[in-house]
């Protein structure tokens, strides 16, 4: 079994990913620069936090 702070990482990781995915399908002409720049911040910050807690527990 995986411990559940890798568990967590992992599907913190697939919600970034999704998020990602999600930006990248959208027609960006019609979206608020602020709205693609806050949605890319919060991508940032789940990735610096999975990669800070996997370096911790691996």
């Amino acid at each position: 079994m995986r411990n559940p702070e890798i568990q967590s990482s992992l599907a913190e990781l697939w919600q970034a990913q999704a998020m990602a995915e999600i930006i990248i399908k959208a027609d960006v002409e019609d979206l608020d620069p602020v709205v693609i720049q806050t949605a890319v911040r919060a991508i940032n910050k789940m990735l610096l936090n999975i990669v800070t807690t996997l370096e911790e527990e691996l």
